[in-house]
């Protein structure tokens, strides 16, 4: 099956938006340069990006198992576990919180429609920054119980 790592969607990302030479990728990602190149090949090979004189661009063309690659539900749980690792790794003072709170039915439901406003005010942003700029947010829930328990599994 086809994949790719998370470099590589950092630049696929990046081309979605719009076709860019090697210069324009390394000021739009942060990556080096070097490590630019090598992913270009890769994604090159894989046809998920097309190169046209001096510009990569996403291919809008893709292959069935390409297309599987970018949406697989398994590859997008794997990245979002690579991202939410680095963040924990990264995270100082109080821009990473952790609350374990007991909710009555009132409050869970005033939480859920906290939530989903958050989500949606999300989904209505369009990305207009330079992909190395965009914040990564993210949350979840899950009772104590289910933690420690699949701790020992």
């Amino acid at each position: 099956m086809l994949s790719i790592n998370i470099t590589e969607r950092l630049i696929t990302e990046s081309l979605f938006k719009g076709a860019k030479t090697l210069r324009e990728l390394k000021e739009d990602t942060g990556l080096n340069v070097h490590i630019i190149e090598n992913c270009l090949i890769t994604l090159l090979g894989k046809s998920i990006i097309i190169k046209e004189v001096n510009k990569y661009k996403f291919n809008n063309n893709l292959s069935k198992e390409a297309k599987e690659a970018l949406t697989n539900d398994s590859n997008k749980m794997e990245v979002k576990k690579l991202l939410i690792n680095e963040a924990i790794d990264l995270a100082e003072g109080d821009n990473l919180n952790l609350y374990k709170v007991s909710l009555n039915e009132k409050e869970e439901k005033i939480l859920n429609g906290l939530l989903y406003n958050v989500e949606e005010f999300l989904k209505s942003i369009k990305n207009k920054e330079k992909t190395k700029n965009e914040k990564i947010i993210f949350w979840g829930e899950n009772t104590y119980e289910n933690l420690i328990q699949n701790m020992f599994n």
